[in-house]
């Protein structure tokens, strides 16, 4: 599925991290047309078949999926993931 929704870098306790928020892109085009109704109808049809909370490989990090199609993911950027060792000045 396709998301809409925004993006954000920041560090988090140390290392930069990259947080996405949004919404499912059907639920979205039916929100900007102004089409509560049928959005309201669309969630509810869908929100036993949504996943709650998983790893996504592609994403890099957990991903947590509302039954009101919102979702929110979190993943460390390339090369934050790596612990400082002693002595080597990080």
């Amino acid at each position: 599925m396709a998301y809409v929704g925004t993006g954000h870098v920041f560090r988090l306790n140390g290392p930069r991290v990259e947080a996405f928020s949004g919404v499912g892109g059907e639920v979205f085009r039916l929100l900007v047309r102004g089409d509560i109704e049928e959005c309201r109808a669309l969630v509810h049809a869908s929100r036993h078949i949504r996943p709650r909370l998983t790893f996504d490989k592609g994403w890099g990090g957990p991903v947590s999926v509302r039954a009101d199609g919102s979702v929110f993911a979190l993943r460390l950027l390339p090369g934050q993931d790596e612990e400082p060792r002693p002595g080597s000045g990080r």
